[in-house]
């Protein structure tokens, strides 16, 4: 899994990583390599202008502010379709569009705290089962 954060910043700064972004989008999947790319606007501008864009099948679309940015985020039609992102009214609703995800249904992502995972790894750490457990299988 690759994870790139801020993705038009990778275009802005460092455009010869861009093909390698590209190529991982086209012949990652056949060796199940995913990329996640989160960017404010996914413009073609800031996606580079290679073919990663058309690659995305899978997007998520918290709320916007301007109706265009539904069909900039999700794809072309999404808002005459019924994707309403910019009608989304808490932190953490979003609209996640994907081939098995292709009716517009509102979802809700809540923040976890790095302290909140290392207490609950922690807690759970006991009931893990052994390594010769695992072998055994």
């Amino acid at each position: 899994m690759v994870i790139v954060d801020e993705y038009a910043e990778l275009a802005d700064h460092a455009p010869d990583a861009i093909s390698d972004a590209d190529s991982l989008g086209r012949r990652g999947r056949a060796v199940a390599v995913t990329l996640i790319a989160a960017t404010q606007r996914p413009t073609q501008k800031a996606m580079g202008q290679g073919a990663l864009r058309a690659q995305m099948d899978v997007r998520i679309c918290f709320r916007v502010r301007e109706r265009r940015d539904v069909d900039l985020i999700l794809g072309q039609g999404m808002l005459t379709a019924g994707w309403q992102a910019h009608t989304l009214n808490a932190p953490g609703k979003f609209l996640i569009s994907a081939p098995e995800h292709d009716t517009p249904r509102r979802a809700r992502a809540y923040l976890v705290t790095d302290e909140a995972v290392t207490e609950t790894a922690s807690r759970h750490a006991v009931l893990r089962p052994s390594s010769s457990t695992w072998l055994r299988s």
